[in-house]
C-alpha cells in the first residue's frame, strides 16, 4: 500500500526458533519493526508479530497416481497498521 512505500527502509527483527512437533521443522515466534518511507519518521514504526513454521518435506498424494514432495512455509502474522489489525496468513512453497 502507499502507506508502506518509499525508497528507504530500516528493519529490526527478533526471532525465537524452537522444535515442538516432529513433522514440523523449527517453529519460530517473531516480531518485526520497520520504518519505511522517503524520509524516516522514527516515532511511527510499522510493527508486526506472529508465528511461523516449515512443514518437513513429505509426499503428498491427491489420487493414487500422483505423488510429489511438499516443502511449505506457513506464517501467521498481525500488523496493527494494516488490514484493520486482523491476522493474515502466508503460504509459501519451494
Amino acid at each position: 500500500t502507499k502507506k508502506f512505500s518509499g525508497n528507504q527502509m530500516l528493519l529490526a527483527k527478533l526471532e525465537y526458533h524452537f522444535t515442538y512437533f516432529p513433522f514440523i521443522e523449527p517453529t519460530f515466534l517473531f516480531c518485526d519493526a520497520a520504518v519505511i518511507g522517503n524520509k524516516f519518521i522514527y516515532n511511527d514504526p510499522v510493527i508486526s508479530y506472529g508465528l511461523g513454521f516449515t512443514l518437513a518435506e513429505s509426499l503428498v498424494s491427491f489420487n493414487d497416481s500422483e505423488v510429489f514432495p511438499l516443502h511449505a512455509h506457513i506464517i501467521l502474522y498481525r500488523t496493527m497498521e494494516s488490514n484493520d489489525g486482523n491476522w493474515g496468513i502466508e503460504f509459501i512453497t519451494d
